[in-house]
């Protein structure tokens, strides 16, 4: 259940920084990788209220800040993230295989020929 709860919470880390609304992540969150601190969201130490409580004041008094870095991740998960990427990483992985695969058939051919 644990797993399920933590791949839940980068999903929904993913929609709000689709969604333009600048994030704040715990550094060490699977998410935290993809995340470039002051960039397209926030990076806080694990376990640290006092540095997660800062980052949230300070998107509170700061709305260009906060929009900036909502667009930044925004544009993240668009050019990254998004089903039309997922669908073309797909395609080129099973195309590896089957490239890889068609080798094998020839040399199995081959080496059975002889």
């Amino acid at each position: 259940h644990c797993v399920n709860l933590f791949k839940s919470l980068a999903i929904v880390v993913i929609e709000a920084m689709a969604s333009a609304k600048p994030v704040i992540v715990s550094d060490t969150s699977g998410v935290a990788e993809v995340i470039k601190d002051g960039v397209n969201g926030f990076r806080v130490c694990s376990r640290n209220p006092k540095q997660i409580a800062n980052k949230i004041r300070m998107l509170i008094q700061d709305s260009q800040l906060r929009k900036r870095v909502g667009e930044k991740g925004r544009d993240f998960v668009h050019s990254n993230l998004s089903w039309e990427r997922f669908a073309t990483d797909c395609e080129e992985a099973f195309q590896k295989v089957l490239r890889k695969n068609s080798v094998k058939q020839v040399i199995s051919k081959k080496i059975g020929s002889e």
